[in-house]
């Protein structure tokens, strides 16, 4: 009996496991595909969303105007602070975002807070893409 009883723990495991790692990867294509959209909107060719390091970088590129932007999310790293910080860059980043297509600073927070949602609408959205000015450290909340 005992024997039975851990086998059928294993096999409840194992099907947990591929579920949630099937749930992934539908994720993973989703996100993948929706910046391919946005990407073009943007005039960036679409099949740099699959690049993963290559991608963060342009997209920083579309939205601070600097490229190089993207390295300042591996703040992360640093416990606690970090992730405080690289949550508030994300902020930034997603307001700015809304802001490039013509949204206000309500998109950007659900951008951040329920990102598929908001992948979505700018995907198969109307919204158009227009630059804003280049990111300046010294004006970190000027969204204009």
């Amino acid at each position: 009996m005992e024997h039975e009883q851990i086998v059928n723990g294993l096999l409840g495991s194992m099907g947990v496991s591929v579920f949630t790692g099937c749930c992934g990867c539908i994720g993973l294509i989703f996100f993948a595909i929706c910046m391919w959209k946005i990407f073009e909107k943007c005039g960036i060719e679409g099949w740099k969303a699959f690049i993963p390091i290559y991608n963060a970088y342009c997209w920083a590129e579309a939205i601070f105007g600097n490229g190089i932007l993207f390295l300042v999310s591996f703040v992360a790293v640093i416990p606690v602070i970090g992730w405080v910080a690289a949550f508030i860059w994300l902020l930034i980043g997603n307001i700015r975002t809304a802001k490039c297509f013509n949204h206000g600073v309500g998109f950007g927070v659900l951008l951040t807070l329920i990102p598929p949602v908001g992948l979505i609408w700018l995907a198969l959205g109307s919204d158009g893409y227009s630059p804003l000015e280049p990111f300046s450290f010294s004006h970190p909340f000027d969204f204009d």
